[in-house]
């Protein structure tokens, strides 16, 4: 499932740029930083 987030205008244009260097779509770059945030706190909480 996926949720349309709003990302204010100067953090898009970042995403655009770092995506743009990374070879990929800023919504592939956010996804991909979202699932890792994720996965990281499942192993980090509490540490």
């Amino acid at each position: 499932m996926k949720t349309e987030i709003y990302i204010p205008p100067p953090y898009a244009e970042l995403l655009e740029a770092q995506a743009a260097e990374q070879g990929v779509t800023p919504d592939e770059l956010t996804e991909n930083a979202v699932k890792n945030y994720l996965e990281r706190g499942d192993t980090d909480a509490g540490e």
